[in-house]
């Protein structure tokens, strides 16, 4: 009877020790909180999401100083306007500051899908990584045409003022960044 007991006193301090072992209780952590960002509709994480966006923002804005760079290169100041050679060099420079900060934001896109492929987007913000994208192509295109019209002998309808007038647009999307940024960064 004394082993019996023993026996049974034993496998139950095994049984109850299974019970409690560490990755039993991260799994029961992960349970609840999984149970807690469902019903907060909150299953996935705004900061990553943010922080990709963000990336892809800089990239956009550091694109947008191209045309500084490329206004440099056509600078009257530090080209020889008597040879026609200098003229079609310093626009062909001028051209692919601007067309490869374009094809940058092609890279950057890219990069955003790889990253974001597994990944839901937050919930509330669907529209909203629409329409952002939808403008990210209007202005990479935009941006695009207009180096693309600096080459010798080509042009095109885009000027610098319709690229600045699409990058200006990006600040209608300020307010859900700011709500975007509020959510990844609440803790």
């Amino acid at each position: 009877m004394k082993k019996f007991l023993f026996l049974l006193f034993s496998s139950f301090l095994i049984l109850s020790a299974c019970g409690n072992s560490p990755q039993q209780k991260a799994k029961n952590l992960e349970n609840e909180l999984d149970e807690e960002y469902e019903e907060r509709g909150e299953d996935f994480d705004y900061s990553y999401y943010y922080d990709h966006i963000e990336d892809l923002l800089d990239q956009i804005k550091d694109s947008y100083a191209s045309l500084d760079d490329a206004d440099e290169q056509l600078d009257e100041r530090y080209i020889d306007t008597e040879d026609q050679d200098s003229i079609d060099w310093n626009k062909n420079m001028a051209s692919d500051y601007v067309t490869d900060a374009a094809n940058g934001i092609d890279n950057g896109i890219d990069f955003f899908e790889s990253e974001m492929e597994y990944e839901d987007i937050p919930k509330g913000f669907e529209e909203f990584d629409d329409k952002l994208f939808e403008q990210i192509h209007v202005y990479q295109n935009t941006l695009n045409k207009y180096g693309e019209g600096l080459k010798p002998n080509e042009t095109t309808n885009a000027t610098k003022e319709d690229v600045k007038n699409e990058f200006d647009k990006f600040k209608e999307f300020n307010p859900d960044l700011e709500d975007l940024k509020a959510k990844a960064y609440e803790n």
